[in-house]
């Protein structure tokens, strides 16, 4: 009888160490999920303030596009492609902005060249819009470290000129 009551906390404990432990994994998958290219939550703005240049639709379509052509691109570089997305951010002073992330397997140095490749295919994908944000992330496979680093941002116009960048360190946050 005795033996009956270990047994069956022994096995109550098994359970909850089993439960906990999932939720462990599932916490730091979410993390991992967070990380990289995404919306940024400080600028979700409802589309519906600013009114689109292009369809929902097509701008599905040129977000693939965008991605297959600079997935390409960097593979001739010999960079190795992650993530991208591509978006729109409305502003109130004018038409919806554009903006792209990219995450690939880079050196924090190449960020410009690599921002100037995503605005020249955005831009060509979706020539209405005279600008674009591109925000760089590099990853590295070493152990521990497995998460995006932002390398910073550019704005370029559709000729191909650099309006502006802001260093990593200026974006936090935002």
């Amino acid at each position: 009888m005795i033996s009956g009551v270990s047994d069956r906390r022994t096995a109550h404990g098994a359970d909850a160490y089993r439960r906990l432990r999932q939720r462990l994994v599932l916490a730091m998958c979410a993390l991992t999920l967070i990380s990289g290219c995404g919306r940024p939550a400080q600028e979700d703005v409802q589309l519906d303030d600013a009114p689109p240049l292009y369809d929902p639709v097509e701008y599905d379509r040129a977000e693939g596009a965008v991605a297959a052509q600079v997935r390409n691109r960097l593979a001739e570089m010999g960079v190795e492609y992650r993530d991208l997305w591509l978006g729109l951010r409305p502003m109130p002073e004018g038409p919806p902005g554009l903006d792209a992330d990219l995450d690939a397997y880079c050196d924090p140095d190449q960020g410009q060249e690599l921002s100037q490749i995503v605005a020249e295919v955005a831009l060509n994908a979706l020539p209405r819009h005279e600008t674009v944000r591109v925000r760089v992330y590099w990853w590295r496979e070493r152990a521990g470290d497995d998460y995006a680093h932002l390398t910073g941002a550019w704005v370029w116009d559709a000729s191909g000129k650099l309006i502006r960048h802001t260093p990593p360190g200026d974006l936090v946050g935002r």
